[in-house]
Parts: C-alpha cells; structure tokens; sequence
C-alpha cells in the first residue's frame, strides 16, 4: 500500500512537472524573436543602446508576448478548472490562432499603458528627479510602486479574464479594473508569489527559467483571478437569493 501510494504520488508530481515544462518551452519558443532583442540587452553601453532595444521590444511584444502568454494562460486555465486530459500542443496552437486578434488588442492597450507609465518614471525619477526634495522624491517612488504593483496585476487578470470569460475587449478591461481594485488582498499576494517565483528563478534556481518560469507564473496568477471570480459569483448568487 505505502509503495502504490508512493508511485501514486509520483507519478502524479510527474505529469505536473511534464505539463508545466511543456506549456513554458511553448511559451518560450513563441517568443524567441523577443527573447533574440532582450540578449541585445547583455551589451548595451549607452542609454540610447537600451532605450532602442527597449522599444523594439515594446513593438514586438502586442504581436508575439501577448498572444503567446494568452494561449498559456488558457491552457493553465483548463487545469484549474480539473481538465486534464486534453493535448497541450495542440491546445495552445488552438487558441493562439482563435484568439490572436483580440490578445494583439489587449496587449496594445496593454503596451499603451505601461509605455506611459515607463516614460512617466523615466521623467519624474531619473531625469527631473535632483529638482525634488527628499520626501516628495519619496512619495514619488512610493506612488510608482503602488502603479506598477497595480499594473501587473491589472495585465495578469485581464489575460486571465480574456482566456476564462467570451466578453469584447472593453467589457473584458473594465470588469479586469473592477477585480484589480477591488481584491487588493488577492493582488498582493499574487504580487508576492510571483516575486518570490522570479527570484527564486533568478537567483537560486536559474534552471526555472527557461523549463518552468512562466507557466509557474501563469498558473499562480488565474488561480488567484478564478478565486476571486468564484467568490464574485457566490455573492451574486446570494444577492440574488
């Protein structure tokens, strides 16, 4: 019995590491025209260097990071919600060619916002910073914290909403904003847990990044979004009774 529980266990932890390593490789071979531009990064010498290859990079990411990371996310998504037995290849290649368009959408809305939000930072912190005083520059750097907090989450939960719930793109941003402002306790853990999954991946065990990084980050962030989508629904059903 210990040993059929064992090999149970085993094999269970198996398939998880196989699905999770299958839908990473995926993800990464999807992009690896962006990941060619982020090497470029490596021998950058100047600002200009980084600033050239960070808006190429920005170019490129609504058309081959966003539908690519979509199609992970569903995925992802079909493992939460317990369907296991389905062709993960084969699913990804599925939904990244039905849902393309609108993932490029998305993440041109995306890119817009944290485009902005880029060059706002770029401004305030580095090039008009010596013009503040100590506390407003403190309260500068809190405040782009708390946005850029806000704005990864904001993009988790907005894929996870495209790839979970058939709805059109505004519909889709707007009840993403409505979950992101609403469940702050959610986001921070969210953020927390994938902070811990980046560091971990960059400083202790780089082997994750390029095997199971992504789809770590991916089944972390709609498990968090489809909690706080069932827990919606409970209060719905019971405003309703």
């Amino acid at each position: 019995m210990k040993i059929n529980g064992f090999m149970s266990g085993f094999h269970y932890v198996s398939e998880w590491i196989m699905r999770l390593f299958v839908t990473n490789l995926l993800w990464i071979i999807f992009n690896l025209p962006i990941i060619y531009v982020a090497i470029n990064l490596i021998s950058v010498e100047n600002l200009n260097e980084f600033l050239m290859i960070a808006v190429t990079m920005g170019i490129l990411a609504p058309f081959v990071l966003f539908p690519s990371t979509t199609a992970m996310f569903a995925v992802i998504r079909k493992w939460v919600m317990k369907e296991m037995d389905f062709p993960i290849i084969r699913q990804f290649w599925r939904y990244y060619k039905e849902n393309y368009l609108k993932s490029m959408q998305g993440g041109l809305f995306l890119g817009i916002l944290w485009l902005v939000l880029f060059l706002d930072y770029y401004y305030f912190m580095i090039y008009a910073s010596e013009s503040f005083n100590s506390s407003l520059l403190f309260l500068l750097s809190f405040t782009f914290l708390l946005l850029f907090v806000f704005m990864f989450v904001f993009s988790l939960h907005l894929i996870s909403y495209i790839v979970h719930i058939k709805a059109k793109l505004y519909v889709s941003i707007k009840d993403a904003m409505i979950i992101t402002i609403g469940n702050p306790f959610m986001c921070i853990s969210i953020v927390a847990l994938n902070g811990l999954i980046i560091y971990v991946s960059f400083n202790v065990f780089t082997f994750l990044i390029p095997f199971f990084m992504g789809s770590f980050i991916a089944f972390v962030s709609f498990t968090g979004f489809h909690l706080i989508y069932l827990k919606i629904l409970s209060l719905r059903e019971g405003d309703s009774e």
